[in-house]
């Protein structure tokens, strides 16, 4: 499927200067095929799909270097403790438990909320890193 977003505001960087424009982002089968001017109207009427993006901010995805992925599912179960405490009383005995199957399931909301938060990269510290490399992939993250 090939899909188009016109007329959004691109932002990027080159160097250390920050890069503001109108223009247009080419998408073939997912995959970012072009960032282009708003003058290239021969790939948009070849696209399945045109997006008006004049309310839309595009910009590079971001990078997460320090991400604790997996445990989503203990999120919240204790808060405001002094931080080895909190570890000690909560989250070890949490991880002493924790199967491969439950951390897929963490892996994969983690890597979704991620996602949808523009995260497109991320440096995982976790148990069972196997299994977030394969949910990393099956997510797009990878």
């Amino acid at each position: 499927m090939k899909t188009v977003i016109r007329n959004a505001i691109l932002v990027s960087f080159v160097g250390e200067a920050l890069i503001q424009k109108r223009g247009s982002i080419f998408v073939d089968n997912s995959i970012i095929a072009k960032v282009g001017e708003l003058d290239q109207e021969t790939r948009a009427s070849s696209a399945d799909m045109v997006i008006d993006g004049k309310d839309i901010i595009l910009t590079p995805g971001f990078v997460n270097l320090h991400t604790h992925a997996g445990p989503t599912a203990i999120r919240g179960i204790a808060e405001d403790m002094p931080l080895t405490k909190w570890l000690e009383t909560y989250v070890n005995p949490a991880h002493r438990v924790l199967r491969k199957e439950d951390a897929m399931a963490d892996y994969r909301l983690a890597y979704l909320e991620m996602l949808k938060s523009g995260i497109t990269h991320a440096l995982d510290m976790y148990r069972f890193p196997e299994v977030g490399v394969r949910e990393a992939k099956s997510s797009c993250m990878g």
